[in-house]
């Protein structure tokens, strides 16, 4: 199913799958702990944290 999403794009988003590209920003709000309170992972602690979910 996930390779079959549909990349979708408005005038102000796009919503497209996510790329190896993105594991640095990915890692950014992962390791935030005001970020992370709010969600089912853990604070990454590192980008092998992040590589892993």
């Amino acid at each position: 199913m996930r390779n079959s999403l549909p990349e979708l794009e408005t005038e102000r988003l796009i919503l497209r799958r996510i790329t190896e590209n993105d594991l640095h920003d990915i890692n950014e709000y992962g390791g935030c702990k005001e970020v992370s309170q709010f969600v089912s992972w853990e604070t990454h602690q590192s980008l092998e944290d992040t590589k892993r979910l």
